[in-house]
């Protein structure tokens, strides 16, 4: 991946992925930095998708929540301004 996901934003990402994949394991869920690929292998092996086609979500779900968190500060900025 050209992004790598810090394990906050993992924490957050795990929570939107199992709400669409409610059958992953606690086991499938883990974040290791070393271990991105392999992570990502195991996931899309238990939802039946194409690794290639899981990272698309993986980065679009961290875009979207890079987006929000960027869009909540500049708000909360321009509020105490």
């Amino acid at each position: 991946m050209n992004e790598i996901l810090t394990p906050d934003q993992w924490v957050e990402l795990q929570g939107r992925i199992r709400k669409q994949h409610p059958e992953l394991r606690d086991e499938d869920m883990l974040y290791h930095e070393a271990a991105e690929q392999d992570m990502l292998s195991m996931v899309a092996c238990c939802i039946r998708k194409a690794k290639k086609e899981l990272r698309g979500k993986v980065v679009k779900f961290y875009r979207i929540s890079t987006l929000k968190n960027n869009w909540n500060y500049s708000r909360k900025i321009r509020i105490v301004q």
